[in-house]
């Protein structure tokens, strides 16, 4: 009985070890899928031949669809963004650096564009760049192409496709 025991003791430890490597082996690329509700509060100057405008986006984002870790299907961000930007006849130039924060602190770093013919709250499509960021979004790039559609003046959500690397 004793050498039966050790041996279930030992496969049981072998399969538990096994399951550890395979959870702790991170992948080195993938692709994620995200909505993102936020709202804007900007101010606004006339200047030349437009206006510039300049202030915060606050709000949270989901993970929708995921090929896996880092980026955990289901999961919420606390997303806080800077943007600035121009508008003019020409259309809108937009620039925005986010962060967005888990609960746990792991942090992701992003850098959003987005050139549109109308205004900013018409919505539109944009490229998002994905800088690296703390915890487990150390050392993660990649690039994101999104969609904007403004509920109202000040709220907006956004879809975004993303491919990643580390």
């Amino acid at each position: 009985m004793t050498f039966d025991r050790r041996r279930a003791l030992g496969l049981v430890v072998a399969v538990g070890l096994l399951q550890a490597g395979q959870g702790s082996a991170a992948a080195e690329t993938g692709s994620f899928a995200l909505t993102s509700s936020l709202t804007s509060q900007y101010a606004s100057i006339t200047h030349m031949d437009g206006t510039i405008f300049s202030g915060t986006s606050e709000g949270t984002s989901t993970i929708v669809r995921s090929s896996g870790e880092p980026f955990v299907e289901g999961r919420s961000m606390q997303t806080s963004c800077i943007v600035s930007g121009k508008t003019s006849a020409a259309g809108t130039e937009l620039d925005g650096a986010c962060t967005s924060a888990n609960s746990s602190g792991d942090m992701l770093f992003s850098i959003a564009k987005r050139r549109v013919d109308g205004a900013a709250e018409e919505g539109g499509e944009g490229d998002l760049k994905l800088l690296g960021g703390a915890g487990r979004f150390e050392g993660i790039t990649g690039t994101c192409s999104y969609d904007t559609d403004y509920l109202t003046e000040t709220v907006y959500v956004t879809w975004a496709e993303c491919t990643w690397q580390r």
